[in-house]
């Protein structure tokens, strides 16, 4: 039945993910491991998650929903070179559907049009309509790449990932110019203040203290008039703190 129920969501078109419906199959019996009732261990639901992902890539290399989730698991699994060689497939489709986006602005804006690359697969409409909807999802791809990169043992891929970090860290700025490589120093103009002050919260220490210091110089009517977010951006800025901590 659950095959069934595949077929006929990819073969309606009712599918964000993929146009294969194995690859559509495995990819949800992945989360429901993750997210479901923990029936068994949760090493073994991590395992058979993994199993899954992969089998998901297998049937479709351009469901990149399962590949982030499969580069993240094998971070947890301890094996970070391998999930550097997922994070930089995905860098590169978020390079193309950006510079595909940014032809297209520009053909738009003289009239002629531009037909989208590779328009018969549903997984490139897929990515540029989320990058379109949600700019900060190229630079949460950039800061797990980082986190693979800061497990590794060698100075300089440490050093590489503190860069990335500082540079994630600096768009509390507020800058429209970013220190980052393409597409992410274009992409940053589109991120909002919400947006930019998220994405703060995964720099390192000195960054959240600071965030956490602004959280709490606000002055006592502004504090009064905005309570209940006060307190959430504060509970959030602590626990990312406290994250960090645990981690040195």
């Amino acid at each position: 039945m659950a095959d069934l129920a595949a077929k006929i969501m990819v073969g309606t078109g009712n599918s964000a993910l993929t146009n294969n419906w194995q690859s559509f199959r495995h990819f949800h019996e992945a989360i429901k491991l993750r997210f479901g009732d923990q029936s068994s261990s949760i090493e073994d639901d991590a395992i058979s998650s993994r199993s899954h992902l992969e089998h998901a890539l297998a049937y479709d290399p351009f469901n990149w929903i399962a590949r982030f989730n499969l580069a993240l698991a094998l971070c947890k699994d301890n094996q970070p070179r391998t999930a550097l060689e997922h994070f930089k497939i995905l860098e590169d489709v978020f390079t193309a559907v950006w510079r595909h986006s940014s032809a297209q602005d520009q053909m738009l804006g003289t009239g002629e049009g531009i037909s989208f690359c590779r328009e018969d697969h549903v997984a490139f409409k897929s990515v540029l309509r989320h990058v379109v909807d949600h700019p900060e999802c190229p630079f949460l791809v950039l800061y797990n790449r980082a986190i693979a990169l800061a497990s590794l043992r060698r100075s300089e891929e440490r050093k590489g990932a503190i860069q990335i970090l500082d540079e994630i860290g600096s768009l509390m700025n507020g800058e429209n110019t970013s220190p980052l490589q393409y597409p992410y120093n274009e992409i940053v103009r589109k991120l909002n203040h919400r947006s930019r002050t998220e994405l703060a919260l995964y720099d390192d220490t000195e960054g959240i203290r600071a965030l956490t210091g602004q959280i709490n110089n606000l002055c006592l009517r502004e504090q009064e008039y905005h309570w209940r977010s006060l307190q959430a951006a504060r509970a959030v800025s602590l626990t990312a703190l406290a994250r960090v901590h645990m981690r040195r």
